[in-house]
Parts: structure tokens; C-alpha cells; sequence
């Protein structure tokens, strides 16, 4: 399944909780968690197009793209994250704000197993996405594709209540996967 992408995820980090996670779960105090601290503050953006600029404005959420350090602290605030899916028995890999996550399932004649690794699934997602939202991010099920590889019939997979027919392919850093 390919959870991807988070709705503006770099966009949407909250500094509050980012410091929070840096310091009770990483163990950053005084003087380290202070620099965070000035790093993430006093920042603004400003939009400019045609040689003309808006005002700037107060950057509270977000982390900067494009810097090494941006990813390093949007991969610790989502660290969460790998307990829930862990819980699940789920395998799993990420890429930014890209997730893929894997259950495996027998082919049996009654598709129990297929039926149970789906349910194992949506169950995941559905406290991954309850984390989300506790934590300030957006899970898009719109950008939701779940690839089930094998003859088995598929069924559609209920992410978020909303159900997700398995694709003919899901993308992979720009591979192409296929069911067979």
C-alpha cells in the first residue's frame, strides 16, 4: 500500500510538537533544544512574482524543504509513526513523506487470509491516521493506492472510510510495480 503523499506534510509541521518530540522522546536539552528552538522562530516568507513581492509573513508550521536538516526533523516528529505500523505487524519503508507499507497473506480457497491482511491494514492506517491528526497532519486517501500482488481476486481495501480499489500499479520512486 502506498500511503503518499502526507497532504503538505513538510508545510504542516507544528513547532510546538517538533520541540515536544525533540525533547521527550530524543532527550534534547538547553542548549541543543535552544538552537532547534532559533532555528524553527522568527522565520517568514514572502511570495515574489514579476519582479514584484508580497509582505512577509510569519512562518509557525513547517520545516524548510530542500535542506538535509529539514528532512532530519520531519523524519523525527513522524518516529511515532514506526510504533503504530510495528503494532500491526506491518512491514513498511518510507521516503520523505512517502510510506509504503507491506502485508503478506497466504492464497487460500476461502481468501481468509487475504481478507485478514486487509483488515490488518485499514486497522493500521486508521490509527496512523488518528495519530495524524492528533499531530497536526493529513493522511490524503485521495493519494492512496494499494497494490495487492498475487492472482488472488482483489477487494477494495477501506482506508479512512473511504475504500481503495487496488491499482494495476503503484509508482516507487519512479519505478513501476506490477501485480505479476
Amino acid at each position: 500500500m502506498d500511503l503518499s503523499p502526507l497532504s503538505a506534510a513538510f508545510d504542516t509541521i507544528d513547532h510546538t510538537v517538533l520541540l515536544s518530540c525533540l525533547e521527550c522522546r530524543f532527550g534534547l536539552k538547553g542548549m541543543v533544544l535552544d538552537w532547534f528552538r532559533s532555528y524553527l522562530s522568527n522565520r517568514r516568507q514572502s511570495v515574489h512574482i514579476s519582479g514584484k513581492s508580497s509582505s512577509p509573513s510569519p512562518l509557525l508550521f513547517g520545516v524548510p524543504q530542500g535542506s538535509v536538516l529539514g528532512l532530519v526533523l520531519f523524519t523525527m516528529y513522524l518516529s511515532p509513526f514506526d510504533g503504530i505500523v510495528s503494532m500491526f505487524e506491518v512491514l513498511r519503508h518510507y521516503f520523505a513523506d512517502d510510506t509504503k507499507l507491506y502485508k503478506r497473506f497466504k492464497i487460500l480457497a476461502d481468501g481468509s487470509d487475504q481478507r485478514a491482511a486487509f483488515f490488518c491494514l485499514s486497522d493500521c492506517v486508521r490509527s496512523t491516521n488518528s495519530w495524524m491528526i492528533r499531530n497536526k497532519l493529513q493522511l490524503n486517501a485521495g493519494k492512496t493506492d494499494v497494490l495487492v500482488a498475487s492472482s488472488a481476486r482483489s477487494t477494495p481495501l477501506d482506508i479512512c472510510d473511504e475504500p481503495i480499489t487496488p491499482s494495476p500499479f503503484v509508482k516507487n520512486l519512479g519505478v513501476l510495480l506490477t501485480p505479476i
